[in-house]
């Protein structure tokens, strides 16, 4: 028995990653060590005056993206240990055929609540635009996802920067436990039943 593909894939990386759920949370010293810098990184692009911060002074944007992808794709591959020895019910058969189509429709699954307060949904996308180089193409409330672009796709439909590609690039096809995976029409993989 195959899956059905033209089911929208969406990636919840709130559930798949202990590290990314615990940066986003309100009450953690590095979701406003965050915040703060941010902002500094804000200003200075838009060349504010602000409390003597700046940010692009301390900090080599860069190396400090590549230092937070590496302590992502770390947590991923911890995470991927944890699951390795439980089974799922599917498998994928297939390859890429390179159709750029996972990379211009990106959907995050987001807690309902995140949407609701402006500052923290504001954080999240601008997050996620720097880290993962993507570009919010909207936000779906029922069911609550934030819809990206890659900004780093290729006219031929591959990665810009393969090497430093995000965990959501990474897992994709995600095979869940118990769900069958979604996949887009036109990719090349397929799942089936073991």
């Amino acid at each position: 028995m195959e899956a059905q593909a033209g089911i929208e894939p969406a990636y919840n990386c709130f559930a798949d990653s202990c590290l990314t759920a615990w940066l986003l949370r309100p009450d953690c010293l590095l979701y406003h060590l965050l915040a703060r810098l941010w902002r500094g990184y804000c200003a200075d692009r838009l060349e504010l005056s602000h409390d003597a911060f700046s940010f692009s002074r301390f900090y080599n944007i860069g190396m400090l993206r590549k230092l937070v992808i590496s302590l992502i794709i770390a947590d991923n591959f911890i995470t991927n240990i944890v699951k390795k020895p439980f089974k799922t019910k599917w498998v994928l058969i297939g390859k890429c055929k390179k159709c750029g189509k996972c990379c211009k429709d990106i959907k995050l699954a987001v807690n309902p609540r995140l949407l609701t307060n402006s500052f923290t949904r504001e954080l999240v996308v601008r997050w996620t635009s720097w880290v993962m180089g993507f570009h919010l193409k909207r936000i779906e409330y029922d069911p609550p996802y934030l819809v990206f672009s890659c900004k780093i796709l290729c006219p031929d439909g591959t990665c810009g920067d393969y090497k430093w590609r995000p965990n959501v690039c990474r897992n994709y096809p995600l095979v869940d436990f118990f769900e069958e995976p979604a996949l887009f029409k036109t990719c090349g993989y397929r799942a089936r039943l073991k």
